[in-house]
């Protein structure tokens, strides 16, 4: 599997950038946290070797129960506790051990779960009526949980890829041989992404306008849209989105400064204290690059490639890649790799799309007969 091999490639930069530490516990870190935030690869990919369907089914359901009750329980927690997610990802040890599936590590595999489960959704891909009040549950339950990590750049994520869905699916996604209709498809996702970044960086601007039109607040429509504006033109998210937009083209400075093997083996590639040789650690794509450079950088991202690839071979593209905006625009402005969005990638999303196409299949051939 090509997936296989460029993560192979990966741990081998690894170990060779960290061939001159005298600290040997230092390469063996490496190695276990690579070996354990990329194990779902590996798990994906015995199931699949061994061809027992049902033991694989089984084990898609327990994981997708137990994602559930650690979105649940994160909802409530969440309820009782504003920000707590914020100030998790900072100190793992706030809380003590409590049970949430991470905060923020969890919203992100959330988000792309539940856009790739929308899509399934409003394309019919399952016909199962009561399955589908489930998935749409579902994706409310996650988007409710996304709203309460807090994370602005996955929620925007998040329903930017619910709204390319809906545009898919009007522009009939599945009609992979009308060239026309795909041309449509890609241009105005393509336009629909460049109105969000441009909405992202006037934020403030936009409240300001908003202001101006609901000036006279006289109706309780015009009220709140005043609040909003107010909210956008004189709260921190102003300058805290704009900030996060260009966190990508200053992380590439480093990366063009150093372009062979980064800057990340000079502190141990330790997130934190990268920042003071400016990597902006808010963009997992550009980090990569700054932090490993081609050499490691490269097979990197190349692992999240062929990790949508296995979705795609599976259902044949009948899903829109609408999920997979969602994972690159998040991963463009925030950090992504975590062990639950890597589970989610490369296991929950691959058997889901799997087993959509093994049902695809049958159905056809009762047709056909």
């Amino acid at each position: 599997m090509k997936i296989v091999f460029v993560l192979s490639i990966y741990v081998i930069f690894l170990f060779c950038v960290t061939l001159t530490s005298p600290d040997v516990s230092y390469t063996f870190k490496l190695f276990l946290q690579a070996f354990v935030l990329f194990s779902p690869v590996f798990l994906f990919q015995y199931f699949k070797s061994i061809k027992n369907d049902r033991l694989f089914k089984y084990l898609l359901i327990a994981s997708g129960c137990g994602w559930l009750f650690f979105t649940i329980r994160s909802i409530f927690f969440l309820s009782a506790n504003p920000g707590a997610a914020r100030l998790l990802a900072t100190n793992a040890t706030a809380y003590d051990n409590v049970l949430i599936g991470g905060g923020y590590s969890l919203a992100y595999g959330s988000a792309i779960i539940g856009v790739y489960l929308f899509d399934i959704y409003i394309n019919k891909h399952v016909i199962n009526k009561r399955l589908r009040v489930l998935i749409l549950v579902i994706v409310i339950l996650f988007a409710i949980n996304i709203i309460k990590t807090e994370s602005t750049i996955t929620a925007i994520s998040f329903f930017l890829g619910l709204m390319i869905s809906i545009i898919y699916k009007g522009l009939g996604w599945t009609e992979l041989k009308n060239i026309k209709t795909r041309f449509k498809q890609i241009f105005i996702t393509t336009c629909l992404v460049f109105i969000s970044l441009i909405v992202v960086y006037n934020y403030e601007n936009i409240g300001s306008i908003i202001n101006n039109l609901t000036s006279s607040q006289s109706s309780a429509i015009e009220i709140r849209l005043n609040e909003i504006g107010r909210s956008m033109e004189y709260g921190l998210k102003a300058d805290y989105l704009e900030s996060r937009f260009t966190k990508p083209f200053e992380t590439l400075e480093v990366f063009f400064e150093n372009p062979i093997i980064g800057v990340g083996y000079l502190v141990g590639f330790n997130e934190l204290e990268s920042k003071s040789l400016g990597v902006g650690n808010h963009s997992e794509w550009t980090d990569a690059l700054a932090m490993m450079g081609i050499t490691g950088g490269i097979p990197f991202l190349l692992i999240y490639y062929y990790g949508t690839k296995i979705e795609r071979n599976y259902t044949k593209k009948i899903v829109s890649p609408a999920w997979i905006i969602t994972m690159i625009i998040m991963g463009l402005f925030n950090p992504f790799q975590s062990f639950q969005s890597h589970f989610a990638l490369f296991f929950l999303i691959g058997g889901i799309g799997y087993f959509i196409s093994a049902n695809s299949t049958t159905e056809k051939k009762r047709h056909y007969y």
